[in-house]
């Protein structure tokens, strides 16, 4: 009797149900892979958005980014410059006028704000020393001012309206990722005095925990990611 040809059907039948779990388990490391670097790459954009700059962790020399030319002639990291022209646009609608009197700064031009600062203390009876102790309480030197980040930006009211818009901006800001970087009374956390004008983006889930948990920049970098 001649015997068939081929492996037995029960024998296939195991071999397909085999590829099917194989191709099945693949696909879902395929996916788990994807969704790992999903979030990665959101962990990491946040990260970005939260770089710490003060005297002791200069501007990184490595970042990369894309800026956006605002309608005033400024240009901001693109991450930020929609969610700045949001808040434009309430606080006109709060009455108020406001202005961008700075956004990104070149190192270059930075430095030579700096040196001046320095200059005028020193004519003012200052050390040179002392002088750049004291300059740098109010503007960094090259390298170390988060205006070079591309996420900062001072605001103005156009009106002299300051205090009003300055009250309404310390309350509001954290609604479109803006947090007021150096408030009143953190000096000593922050290396520099009240800036009431200046605004740095960091993402609006940060920016409102900042604001709820009346943190600065450096307590919510140390509270919740203290590795970086």
């Amino acid at each position: 009797m001649v015997k068939a040809k081929g492996k037995p059907v029960k024998t296939r039948r195991s071999m397909l149900l085999a590829t099917a779990v194989l191709l099945s388990v693949a696909a879902i490391i395929l996916l788990f892979m994807g969704l790992r670097a999903g979030g990665w790459a959101a962990k990491k954009e946040n990260m970005q958005l939260l770089t710490l700059v003060n005297a002791d962790n200069p501007v990184p020399d490595d970042r990369q980014q894309e800026y956006t030319i605002l309608d005033e002639g400024w240009m901001l990291d693109e991450r930020c410059a929609a969610e700045l022209q949001q808040l434009l646009s309430a606080c006109r609608e709060a009455g108020f006028d406001p202005e961008i009197s700075e956004a990104l700064v070149t190192r270059g031009l930075q430095e030579e704000r700096f040196e001046a600062r320095v200059q005028e203390l020193v004519a003012q009876g200052l050390d040179e020393e002392s002088a750049r102790a004291e300059a740098a309480r109010t503007v960094q030197p090259a390298g170390y001012s988060e205006h070079e980040l591309g996420l900062a930006v001072d605001l103005r009211d156009a009106d002299e309206d300051d205090d009003a818009m300055v009250a309404w901006l310390e309350e509001n800001a954290w609604r479109f990722g803006f947090i007021l970087r150096y408030p009143d009374g953190k000096s000593g956390v922050t290396g520099v005095g009240y800036v009431p004008w200046h605004y740095r983006y960091v993402g609006r889930e940060a920016a409102q925990q900042i604001w709820e948990l009346g943190l600065t920049l450096e307590e919510y970098i140390e509270l919740f990611y203290p590795e970086q």
